[in-house]
């Protein structure tokens, strides 16, 4: 099986560092960590593959021009919906994280002393989900699929039957 591909993008090097170093010696999972300092390396790098991308909100604060987070968030959701984007932040913003939850990310993390362990736990609940679902045999999706549909056909029935 390849390795599921995860994204790091954080204009703070020692940061970034720290984080894929901790993330690939804690994970025990088959993963690919690539590290991006801007939105736009990370943006020109993406495709069908990247599984997750954990994305700082605020991206090189020397280039005025530069994508922050919420920007860079809704341009990875229109090119590749499916890619889950965290997003780190170092404000404890209610608004702030309801706009980026509102925007398709998958979480928002305020960046502390407990940072890593959080990612690293939203990396692993993420990606064992991810595995879960490549394993599934397509007979099974299919019989889930068709007793759906028979459960809503019989919920609409029986409502039926209630007005008659």
């Amino acid at each position: 099986m390849d390795p599921i591909s995860v994204f790091l993008v954080d204009d703070d090097d020692l940061f970034l560092k720290s984080l894929e170093h901790y993330l690939l010696h804690t994970l025990k999972l088959h993963i690919q960590i690539r590290s991006f300092r801007t939105a736009e390396e990370c943006i020109s790098q993406l495709n069908e593959e990247t599984s997750i991308i954990v994305l700082d909100y605020v991206l090189n604060t020397a280039n005025p021009k530069a994508m922050n987070g919420l920007m860079a968030l809704q341009e990875i959701k229109s090119l590749f919906p499916m890619t889950k984007v965290i997003i780190l932040s170092g404000h404890e913003d209610m608004t702030l994280a309801i706009e980026t939850i509102k925007y398709g990310a998958y979480d928002y993390v305020v960046k502390n002393e407990d940072t890593f362990i959080k990612i690293r736990q939203l990396l692993k609940n993420t990606l064992q989900v991810k595995k879960k679902k490549m394993k599934l045999n397509p007979n099974t999706t299919i019989t889930v699929s068709v007793f759906g549909l028979l459960l809503i056909a019989l919920l609409i029935l029986a409502e039926y039957l209630k007005k008659n």
